[in-house]
């Protein structure tokens, strides 16, 4: 089965963004992800859950943004397939971790 190619936090595990080193990989073979419109105090917020229970929350440009990396999440979650079988393509320009 091909990989599905999702944006990441850092280039590499020995890179950092903004200067700051990677926490650690996200296994989000599973997880599920939803839309959180009602999030206070950020808007364009949705959460992804592991198998594992571990919850991050991700903040996007804006609400057709959200919606493309639930799907695209959702699809990763299920192996890189689609509900048809085919292998998805990957995101551009994703969104920002943060504390939530």
């Amino acid at each position: 089965m091909d990989a599905v190619s999702l944006p990441t936090l850092a280039p590499s595990a020995r890179q950092s963004v903004k200067g700051k080193a990677p926490l650690g990989v996200i296994d989000i073979l599973n997880a599920t992800a939803k839309a959180c419109p009602d999030y206070p105090n950020r808007q364009h917020v949705f959460r992804l859950r592991t198998i594992r229970a571990a919850s991050f929350l991700f903040a996007a440009m804006d609400e057709e943004d959200v919606q493309r990396w639930v799907d695209n999440l959702t699809i990763a979650g299920r192996g890189g397939m689609d509900e048809n079988g085919t292998v998805a393509i990957g995101l551009r320009n994703g969104p920002s971790l943060f504390d939530g």
